[in-house]
Formats: structure tokens, sequence, C-alpha cells
């Protein structure tokens, strides 16, 4: 079986970068095509309005907050949801 070569993928991504579901479908093919399209879609996380859950993006981001700035957000009334 021929491979595409990375040029080739990333014209192809870079084409549909307005379709995250495309990107997160190619996202899981494999790690070649993961390299690829991980920075297409994340380059503007907050421009994705075909993202089913918007959630996802920012239960990420609060996911990886260190407890100390999760714990000084909450005691300066800013509300994380799902904390």
């Amino acid at each position: 079986m021929s491979q595409l070569t990375e040029d080739c993928l990333r014209i192809i991504f870079i084409e549909l970068k307005n379709d995250s579901n495309f990107l997160y479908s190619c996202i899981l093919v494999n790690r070649y095509w993961c390299r690829i399209a991980i920075p297409i879609l994340w380059k503007n996380p907050y421009n994705n309005k075909n993202i089913s859950n918007n959630n996802k993006f920012y239960n990420t981001i609060i996911n990886f907050l260190p407890e100390n700035s999760k714990q000084f957000l909450l005691e300066n009334n800013i509300e994380l949801p799902f904390l």
C-alpha cells in the first residue's frame, strides 16, 4: 500500500481545517497522521465551531492546571466548571 507524503496530508488537513470532526478522526488513524493533524486542530481551538462539546476543550485545560492555580481561582470567586 502506498503512503501519502507528509506534505500531501498536510495540504489535505489544512483544506479541511474547519471540519474538526474530520481532524479528530484523523488523529485516531495512526501516530503519523496524528503528528500532522494535531497542530492544525489546535492552531485556533476557540474557532472550531464543529466541536460537538466545547466543554471537552475547557475540561482539558482545567485538568492540566496545577492544584494551587485551581485553588487560587476558587479563592478569588472565579468559578470553574466541573471542579
